[in-house]
């Protein structure tokens, strides 16, 4: 072909960077299009030969290009080069050349002809590209997270990198396939993770996420978040799967860790000796409380006291809230003693530890019920007046704790960032303003230590990264706190890998970024509610400790805890490694009290408060309280046991000693009061000459005041023998049918004193129960005077005896008044009487009813009332049935 024909035979190719070339072979003219001269830089027209063709490419690729010429001159060979070309100017650019040879009719060269095409463009795409991908992957493996692709048709599957990583395997090192996947996920997952591709397959959804657990080949256990898109057909039919999948144990692991935690506290916030709670302050609702608080004020929730019982409206004395509310603004922490109202309308007097937030609006505090310490107060002052100087003291210390923590919630923000080889930020991805509060432009060309903060230019604090990336070494969760734009303070976690060009040269860093703010925030306040409550444990001196049930050992002790037995918490878990060694340091004349005690807990599995004896490690004594709560898993396992423990031995020293100065105060009266009475008696008989009216009126008076004397000081007495534990109890069969006749009879002359009469109602059969019967008579006398004090004159007073599967139950039935409902629940306390007033009608001391109880208990039975008012009251016993 000829060069005109050549030229007449060119494409239009006049707007694109592809031109035409020929070479005559026989006479060594080359030709060009325009296109061609334009990519070398030429104007068009101009003259060249092969050789200075050649010499237009780049120095390293002119032997190439001279070596596929002579191919084709010589071997006749086809072929196809990229290579550089160098333009008159300078400027580099890479090209594609096709050459195609064309022989004569005697199969010599005659020509060779081709396309000339400046590729630099797309070159410089697959580099972008290739770049780009890279980057990709770098991102990827960083968040965790890996991509793949399902083409349904061919059952061709794609993964990623770090989806090969995320499933325990190198790239490549599997084929991949949804089949491997299911096999690896977790048994318990399974069934579901099938049952989700199913419905997205089939019911038309675009899209599905699902989260499950998978086991690796190296028998790790990690949690998947896995996100998948459906491509579909006109029709419908899916075509492609394509997802994600991003490994979240490290998530999974700190939310199952922040649980466990908040159980601990939760627990032990609701075992607290002390009632605890926060209140406010206008309106006086209750705003938090734990268990014990609730069941102080006569509610057996927590949710129900703190959506119905209000503070304000249950002050006996309203005042004393105006007084608190101004005080407290003096004076934040302050403790009073205070009288409320319960649900069911009784009163109780606390004493409170308040700490006053008068800002904020409320009130935090710790209570004790000290009810029973007032009326005990009361009733030993009553005694002292009528005894001369009987004087009682009864104290308790106060019980103080403070509020733990509530939930809190981490969350997390990421983004990506880039770093030239200065360490200086050249690029972060979208958001990233929104998430710190630092657009990109603040922090472009900067480095993280020169970046607005507490620690900007601290060379220390930011010595450990810079040491790493000045080396090119990887880091991940490097923190540090900064200032955003408005000046607020955040924290911020990086990580990040080095960045190396293809020649091995380092060009900067790649990472990802996290916002822990809010993380940090939480994990302040959490350490400070942990140092409250230890302050408030260390002021109420209770020790706290957790039971391993799984491995039967102690797991943990606060120090408190361990103050009791003289050691550290370390020591003390070093010896207390089974229930044996736990037993050891209990009293040796506890133990078969205590051990049978936790046993029968165990075996309800309610938990247990128990009050005993334990040893030091100097030998030493103490008088314990604890209390103790179980903790199941999900199905009902047993996990864990947690306890608080109290050293209560100055309060058992102040009973014992209350015991011995009553004891020994009623025996001194005893012995003079018994020689008074018996004087009395000789004188009133007659004996030793009869008496004008007047005095034998007034012996009268002595002899019945003394005979009262008398029956006070033994109602003191047994009253503390019970308490003391000196009282025995002699146990044997009785019919209790027997035991009313023979009550009767013993009471009939009392009840004649009255006008009324004792009668018993027939009984089916005996009922047998095991019994001291002289105890059982006391409580009957002291049930039957009671009655006939109360009843009208000329009354019945109806005696009874019924039997039950378990319990067999006595019942003394009158006709009287009645008692009020605001003294049915105190009626057995001691010193308590219905009618208490200087001009009371009956004689009584107000203990016979509480000694009534304290026998009847030794017996392993209850008593109780049942009245109405003008109506009559009906007292009943009731005593465990006999084998």
């Amino acid at each position: 072909m000829s060069m005109e024909t050549a030229a007449d035979a060119e494409l239009d190719t006049s707007q694109s960077l592809i031109g035409h070339w020929e070479v005559n072979a026989k006479t060594g003219e080359l030709y060009w299009s325009d296109q061609v001269y334009t990519i070398h830089g030429l104007e068009p027209g101009g003259k060249v030969d092969v050789e200075a063709a050649i010499n237009a490419y780049h120095p390293d690729d002119r032997e190439k290009v001279a070596e596929y010429v002579r191919l084709a001159l010589e071997e006749k060979q086809d072929f196809q080069f990229d290579l550089r070309l160098v333009r008159p100017e300078g400027e580099i650019r890479n090209v594609r050349a096709t050459g195609v040879v064309r022989t004569d009719q005697d199969d010599n060269v005659a020509a060779v002809f081709g396309i000339f095409q400046d590729i630099t463009d797309i070159k410089a795409s697959e580099v972008r590209l290739q770049e780009s991908a890279a980057n990709l992957a770098h991102a990827q493996r960083l968040a965790h997270i890996g991509s793949w692709t399902l083409d349904l048709g061919s059952k061709v599957e794609i993964w990623s990198d770090e989806h090969f990583r995320i499933f325990g395997y190198e790239p490549g090192q599997v084929a991949p396939s949804l089949d491997l996947v299911i096999s690896l996920i977790h048994p318990d997952d399974q069934e579901e993770f099938i049952n989700v591709i199913q419905k997205t397959r089939s019911s038309g959804h675009a899209a599905y996420t699902h989260e499950y657990r998978i086991i690796r080949p190296d028998g790790s256990e990690r949690y998947i978040f896995s996100s998948v898109d459906v491509e579909r057909d006109d029709d419908g039919n899916p075509l492609r799967m394509s997802g994600s999948a991003q490994d979240i144990t490290d998530k999974k692991l700190a939310e199952q860790a922040l649980a466990a935690s908040e159980e601990n506290y939760r627990a032990l916030f609701n075992n607290a000796n002390a009632g605890i709670g926060r209140i406010g302050i206008e309106d006086g609702k209750v705003l938090l409380a734990n268990q014990t608080l609730a069941k102080m004020f006569g509610f057996e929730d927590i949710e129900t006291f703190v959506s119905e019982y209000s503070f304000v409206e249950n002050y006996v004395d309203p005042s004393q809230r105006h007084e608190l509310i101004t005080r407290s603004r003096e004076n934040p922490n302050q403790t009073t003693e205070t009288e409320f109202r319960k649900r069911d309308g009784s009163i109780i007097t606390v004493l409170a530890h308040d700490r006053a937030n008068v800002e904020a609006g409320w009130f935090d505090f710790v209570v004790t019920d000290i009810t029973e310490q007032k009326q005990t107060k009361e009733a030993l002052r009553e005694a002292r007046d009528r005894l001369e100087e009987i004087v009682v003291e009864k104290t308790r210390k106060l019980r103080t704790s403070e509020e733990r923590f509530r939930d809190f919630a981490q969350s997390a923000s990421d983004w990506l960032w880039e770093t030239d080889t200065n360490h200086r930020i050249v690029w972060e991805s979208e958001g990233v303003d929104d998430i710190t509060g630092l657009g990109f432009l603040q922090v472009k060309d900067s480095a993280r230590w020169e970046l607005p903060g507490p620690h900007q230019g601290d060379g220390i604090f930011w010595q450990p990264l810079k040491s790493m990336m000045d080396t090119h070494q990887s880091f991940k969760n490097f923190e540090f706190p900064y200032f955003t734009r408005l000046g607020a303070l955040g924290h911020v976690r990086i990580s990040g890998v080095p960045v190396y060009t293809e020649r091995g040269t380092f060009s900067g860093y790649r990472g990802a970024g996290t916002d822990i703010s809010h993380s940090v925030a939480d994990q302040k306040m959490l350490a400070d509610h942990a140092d409250k409550l230890h302050h408030a444990v260390a002021l109420a001196k209770v020790g706290y400790y957790v039971w391993d049930e799984i491995e039967i050992r102690m797991e943990s002790c606060t120090k408190e805890f361990a103050d009791i037995f003289a050691m550290t918490p370390d020591e003390f878990l070093a010896c207390t490694t089974s229930m044996a060694a736990m037993v050891e340091h209990v009293h040796p004349d506890d133990r078969y009290y205590y051990t049978n005690s936790v046993a029968q807990a165990y075996a309800d599995g309610g938990g247990y408060a128990l009050e005993y004896r334990i040893l030091d490690r100097n030998g030493r004594a103490h008088d314990i309280q604890e209390i103790s709560t179980f903790i199941y898993d999900d199905a009902g396992k047993l996990l864990q046991t947690v306890g608080a423990l109290q050293d209560i031995s100055d309060r058992k020293q102040s009973e014992r000693l209350k015991s011995e100065f009553i004891s020994t105060v009623s025996h001194e009266l005893r012995t003079p009061l018994t020689s008074i009475k018996g004087s009395l008696n000789l004188i009133a008989s007659g004996t030793l000459g009869s008496l004008p009216p007047q005095i034998a009126d007034l012996v009268d008076i002595a002899n019945e005041n003394s005979e009262r004397l008398v029956k006070l000081v033994n109602d003191i007495l047994d009253i503390e023998k019970l308490e003391s534990g000196e009282m025995i109890v002699q146990a044997r069969p009785l019919d209790i049918v027997t035991l009313l006749d023979d009550a009767i009879e013993a009471n009939t002359g009392f009840g004649s004193e009255h006008g009324v009469m004792f009668t018993r109602t027939s009984a089916a059969q005996s009922l047998v129960v095991n019994a001291d019967s002289d105890r059982l008579m006391q409580v009957m006398a002291n049930l039957m005077s009671n009655a006939a004090k109360f009843s009208p004159e000329g009354s019945e007073i109806e005696l009874s005896a019924t039997s039950g599967d378990t319990m067999h139950r006595i019942t003394v039935r009158d006709s009287g008044p009645g008692i009020p409902n605001e003294l049915r629940d105190s009626i057995f306390e001691k010193f308590v009487q219905i009618d208490a007033s200087d001009t009371r009608h009956h004689n009584g001391t107000g203990l016979g009813l509480s000694i009534a109880k304290a026998i009847v208990e030794k017996h392993g039975g209850t008593i109780g009332v049942e009245s109405e008012l003008g109506a009559g009251s009906t007292f009943f016993v009731e005593l465990p049935a006999s084998n």
